[in-house]
């Protein structure tokens, strides 16, 4: 976060938070700390959504959003928050169709984390 403060905020810069935050979220979740995991996913998403709105539909946005989306839905359900997995999932599925469409030769392979 530094570095992007003193860089600015630039794609690149913005996608390495994004992934780093991914990375942050999974250990959270795999250590039982549901809620500092869904802080991370959260964040995560907000920069993948602000990503895509800046690059338009790029298949790596597409990609990033759908993974996002699928981080916030599973640590929503491991909190027990299912109406929001199962709108989380389902936004990733819609992701997901318009990667695929994208990507015609893709063959649903984008669905793959």
């Amino acid at each position: 976060r530094k570095l992007l403060a003193q860089l600015g905020e630039t794609p690149q810069g913005l996608r390495d938070l994004s992934v780093a935050l991914d990375n942050v979220g999974g250990v959270a979740r795999d250590v039982g700390q549901g809620e500092a995991a869904r802080t991370a996913y959260q964040e995560s998403l907000s920069i993948s959504r602000k990503l895509l709105a800046q690059l338009g539909e790029t298949p790596q946005g597409l990609r990033d959003l759908s993974v996002a989306l699928d981080n916030v839905g599973g640590v929503a359900r491991d909190l027990g928050q299912i109406e929001l997995a199962e709108e989380a999932s389902a936004k990733a599925s819609t992701v997901r169709a318009r990667l695929d469409a994208m990507l015609p030769g893709n063959s649903g392979q984008s669905s793959t984390n």
